[in-house]
């Protein structure tokens, strides 16, 4: 039997921030899942097991595991260091793009609003790994979260634009010709969130 909820026209209030917030969240998420697909397309072209082998693998390690697993087949490959620079910067900003990732998307989201100047905000309240009972503390602006989705964006298409240059260099059937894939250019490094003080701002609780 349907629920009431399901029959509703509209979402019912819950207490998950502004609406910008959660479809910057939503964008950001897509991204992820883009950029992480072209990781999985790399460790593909550099784990020499067969594919139903390298999927089981794959999917059974974290993110660090797989980065881990990645840099150890390339650093091992005889490829240029060319390429080698260039996936060792994929790997780094991966890291980065994740660690944000993994902050945004498993924290508790706030609804909070600004005593003095009554604008609402999101706060995020993740538990700390090695410290279960504390937390940390992250207030980034909708400006901030449309960036960590800029820069997971950009290096999606990085890594896509680097996989394609090695298969069709290394890979792909010779008897195909096919095209030679231009080098990438490299985007910006993307930046880690940091957390503020661990103490609640002197703001309410908002219902949206």
């Amino acid at each position: 039997m349907a629920s009431e909820t399901s029959k509703s026209p509209s979402w019912p209030k819950y207490e998950t921030g502004r609406p910008d917030y959660i479809y910057a969240l939503g964008v950001l998420s897509a991204n992820f899942n883009d950029l992480e697909s072209w990781l999985k397309m790399l460790l593909g072209l550099y784990v020499k097991i067969t594919p139903q082998a390298a999927s089981y693998l794959i999917a059974r390690l974290d993110n660090a595991g797989r980065l881990d697993l990645l840099t150890l087949c390339f650093e091992a490959s005889p490829h240029t260091e060319r390429i080698k620079a260039a996936l060792r910067y994929f790997v780094k900003g991966y890291a980065t793009c994740a660690e944000n990732h993994n902050i945004l998307l498993h924290s508790q989201a706030i609804p909070m609003v600004n005593i003095r100047n009554r604008r609402p905000r999101v706060l995020f309240f993740k538990m700390k790994r090695k410290a279960p009972y504390t937390h940390n503390t992250y207030a980034p602006s909708v400006a901030k979260l449309r960036s960590i989705a800029d820069s997971t964006h950009a290096f999606a298409r990085f890594g896509s634009a680097l996989g394609m240059f090695v298969w069709s260099k290394y890979e792909a059937p010779k008897t195909s010709r096919p095209w030679i894939f231009s080098w990438p250019k490299r985007p910006a490094p993307p930046k880690l969130l940091s957390p503020q003080s661990a103490a609640i701002p002197k703001a309410r609780r908002h219902a949206l």
